[in-house]
């Protein structure tokens, strides 16, 4: 996952690219007083050094922002893993999404992921219950409105769900072993 430009950071680029501007408008203004005014050009042009010096030290202090905001693995103040999200519009699909809560236990070194239950109702047949992670569905079941049903699914799903976490997990790792890193050269 890539994770956004902090605040702080678009804060940074809208400032630079003031100034950018800022500066563009001062050098215009420069030239037009440079030739009316010969005895002020040198008061200007010390002003506009200063102004290029400021926006030169803006463009650095980005340059470290972004390299400080590359996304690093296990940093929280980048994104939040293992969520557990309810998308749920009926008591079936309450009540599944607290069985699934209370049995779920998430794998040890995981990260990167969010579950998703979502509920789409079936009047008639009961209700649809897909558990997605990370956009993935890994279960999905009609359910009726009886409690063993739900338990048993909600066990089902738990089980199918760490599985998918764990295999992401694990080929994640396997992705960056060193055996599987190249040198770049043909």
């Amino acid at each position: 996952m890539h994770a956004k430009p902090t605040l702080r950071l678009k804060l940074v680029k809208l400032t630079l690219g003031l100034m950018l501007v800022l500066l563009a408008l001062t050098g215009c203004f420069i030239v037009a007083v440079s030739q009316s005014l010969p005895s002020r050009t040198d008061s200007l042009v010390k002003h506009n050094d200063l102004l290029q010096r400021a926006v030169e030290a803006i463009q650095a202090q980005t340059e470290t922002d972004e390299r400080l905001a590359a996304p690093t693995a296990g940093d929280p103040t980048m994104e939040i893993d293992g969520l557990i999200i309810s998308e749920t519009l009926t008591k079936i699909g309450v009540d599944f999404y607290e069985l699934f809560y209370q049995r779920w236990v998430a794998p040890p070194a995981a990260s990167g992921y969010e579950v998703r239950i979502e509920e789409l109702p079936a009047p008639g047949f009961g209700t649809l219950v897909v558990v997605k992670v990370n956009e993935t569905t890994v279960f999905q079941r009609v359910l009726q409105p009886r409690y063993d049903q739900l338990e048993a699914s909600a066990e089902l799903a738990v089980a199918l769900t760490q599985r998918h976490v764990n295999d992401q997990q694990r080929l994640t790792q396997q992705l960056y072993e060193e055996d599987q890193q190249g040198t770049g050269i043909y």
